[in-house]
């Protein structure tokens, strides 16, 4: 709504935030909700606010103050999981982004709430947010793109002998990054490269049929 931060503020000021929270009264200035976009979801402005409580630490570990406003909020489970992960996406950007291979960027650049998470980056830093929006642009346009459909599925490999197990899941995510990196285009060279890292994921297989 676009008075939401005015109505933080008034909460605020009638220190209705500790029991609505159960936490201290604060009262730190709304500097991230009030520039937060109009078009942002409740629960990213419930995320921007709660950066400005809680201050930059929250970027590193939202779980607490995720569990206890959940609790507080009454917030369902998809809610919660919104709130805490818009932060995360921040935090991520902000502290790690640097440091990221491709894999890891394209993968956290198209997340299921990189979206709004970007709306969050925007509002806390914008420096960290424009360098973000150059990268994604050029990691979206190496010829690949940021979420290509994978060269190959647990279906492949199961026709091609491997059995199912615990270490399934990351044999495929190996496949998929060296995918996103570039390093292979083709079917076949997915179903080699999975080849050449099953025994480290304890994958083993059969003689295909």
């Amino acid at each position: 709504h676009p008075t939401r931060a005015r109505a933080a503020a008034w909460i605020c000021d009638l220190r209705l935030d500790a029991p609505i929270f159960s936490e201290p009264h604060s009262g730190a200035p709304r500097s991230t909700l009030e520039p937060l976009d109009a078009a942002a979801a409740p629960m990213t402005a419930l995320a921007a606010w709660a950066h400005d409580r809680a201050g930059p630490g929250v970027l590193e570990d939202a779980g607490p103050i995720a569990a206890r406003w959940a609790g507080q909020l009454n917030l369902s489970t998809d809610d919660a999981r919104a709130f805490s992960r818009t932060i995360e996406f921040a935090g991520h950007v902000i502290g790690q982004w640097a440091t990221l291979g491709v894999a890891a960027r394209k993968r956290l650049a198209s997340g299921p709430l990189a979206g709004e998470g970007r709306l969050l980056l925007r509002a806390i830093a914008p420096e960290s947010a424009a360098r973000f929006e150059r990268d994604m642009r050029t990691l979206a346009a190496d010829g690949i793109g940021l979420a290509p459909a994978p060269l190959i599925d647990g279906d492949a490999l199961v026709a091609h002998g491997y059995i199912p197990g615990p270490g399934f899941g990351a044999l495929l995510d190996e496949v998929y990054d060296a995918q996103l990196e570039g390093h292979i285009g083709t079917a076949d060279d997915a179903l080699r490269h999975a080849a050449s890292c099953a025994q480290a994921h304890a994958v083993t297989r059969t003689t295909p049929e």
